[in-house]
């Protein structure tokens, strides 16, 4: 029996490359005969993830903090206030990360609806314990729904495999921009009763330029290859 000189990896004798790190193998005691016996399996055998296993066992551990916080809200003045933060959160933290367990399919974008309704859902909740909803109607879920349109229209753009890496940052640069002035009308509107538009202008003006320069760069062919010889070294 022989030994890959490179990984050390055993070989069979009648092997002339390693199996592992493709060096080639000179082994001058070898006969030549081909053997039926190699020192590896042929293929590795792999297992699949139980998904749905997994979902269910994660419910399972976060209702332990659920029920713990449940009985020492009400052992301590036969109430139930403050434990509904914890059940809000543990729930909102299922649905981030169990619930596309249960789908076979990777359907980014119900999973991306899912988690802009369950973040809404528990700063209603919040809200409604604790400084009432006006702030969270005209404030909050405006900005939660925005984001999630954000993080929607970007998914939709980087997967769009015909777009170059470069332009698609580009776009994702104008796509802030469009959300910092929606954010400031939301919150000036919120604060002020009327629109403002001020300070999303020192975040937009970096951001437009940027995509500019991404586009102009992303259209010089040479100026791309001259800068990815440079990055990837």
């Amino acid at each position: 029996m022989s030994y890959c000189v490179n990984c050390g990896v055993k070989l069979a004798e009648s092997e002339k490359i390693c199996p592992l790190c493709e060096t080639a193998v000179h082994n001058p005691r070898a006969t030549g005969e081909e053997e039926a016996y190699a020192p590896y399996p042929p293929r590795v055998e792999t297992q699949k993830i139980n998904r749905s296993f997994i979902a269910v066992l994660g419910l399972l551990i976060l209702l332990v903090p659920i029920v713990v916080t449940f009985v020492c809200d009400l052992l301590g003045d036969f109430r139930i206030d403050w434990s509904l933060y914890v059940t809000g959160g543990a729930l909102t933290l299922y649905v981030f990360v169990f619930v596309p367990m249960f789908f076979r399919e990777n359907l980014v974008y119900l999973f991306i609806a899912m988690d802009v309704i369950a973040v809404c859902l528990y700063l209603a909740l919040i809200f409604r314990l604790t400084a009432g909803m006006r702030w969270y109607l005209i404030t909050a879920l405006p900005i939660a729904f925005a984001t999630g349109t954000l993080v929607d229209c970007a998914t939709l753009i980087f997967r769009i495999k015909r777009l170059r890496a470069l332009p698609k940052y580009a776009i994702l640069c104008y796509m802030l921009c469009v959300y910092f002035v929606v954010l400031e009308i939301i919150l000036e509107f919120a604060f002020y009763g009327r629109i403002l538009l001020q300070w999303c202008w020192y975040a937009n003006a970096p951001l437009a330029l940027l995509g500019v320069l991404l586009f102009i760069v992303n259209g010089k062919e040479g100026l791309v290859d001259e800068l990815r010889r440079r990055l990837f070294t």
